[in-house]
């Protein structure tokens, strides 16, 4: 495909795309998306504009379609990259640089989950863990105790269940989309029959397995 074909269907896929009720609907269900997990609105927008659009878009182009300033833009990009959720693209032909999402989803899940969601859980497993030793060598045996540390118990167990999910999405980012998709129907097919009633004992204590690595 030549440069002057390229040039021809970018121009149709913006005007197409401009006022559209696609473009207008993505960018919001991904600014809400983006929001929830701790980036700014703008983020969301712009990823929803590269998303909607099959092709990569200059700067200007982002800005025409998102209707953000160039300077949101650029810092937006910026952190995105960051997060390898947007890739640069050098083409011929274009002196600007242009932008794509990066294909793999799994892997845009995975970087987020891992560098912002991760990092937060995993400092909340280190306090708890403070907390309980704290507990442990100053204070007395009661039952106020021991309620306290099976509390810290819990939140452990969630911790560790939550940041061993987030290692699992990591891996899933290896492979295709398609077998990913295999994989969701079959476990969603699946019977997880109820935990029996010992499991839950209150006395049986937190095995800490946070620092074996998924397989």
């Amino acid at each position: 495909m030549t440069a002057s074909v390229q040039q021809s269907e970018l121009v149709d896929e913006l005007d197409e795309l401009e006022h559209s009720l696609l473009l207008e609907k993505t960018q919001q269900a991904f600014a809400e998306v983006f929001e929830a997990f701790g980036f700014k609105a703008n983020h969301g927008r712009i990823w929803g504009v590269l998303f909607a659009c099959t092709t990569p878009l200059s700067q200007r182009e982002l800005m025409r379609l998102s209707g953000l300033s160039s300077g949101l833009i650029s810092q937006s990009l910026a952190e995105l990259g960051r997060y390898g959720m947007v890739k640069p693209l050098e083409v011929e032909d274009r002196r600007e640089l242009l932008y794509q999402l990066e294909d793999n989803m799994a892997k845009v899940v995975s970087s987020i989950l891992s560098r912002r969601e991760e990092r937060v859980i995993s400092r909340l497993i280190e306090r708890m863990k403070e907390i309980k030793l704290e507990l442990a060598i100053n204070e007395r045996d009661s039952s106020r105790t021991r309620e306290r540390l099976r509390r810290i118990e819990q939140i452990l167990a969630l911790g560790h269940l939550a940041r061993s999910i987030f290692q699992l999405i990591g891996k899933l980012s290896h492979y295709s989309y398609q077998t990913v998709k295999l994989g969701a129907g079959v476990l969603s097919r699946l019977h997880v029959p109820e935990l029996p009633k010992w499991f839950e004992h209150e006395h049986i204590p937190y095995q800490d397995v946070s620092s074996r690595p998924l397989e």
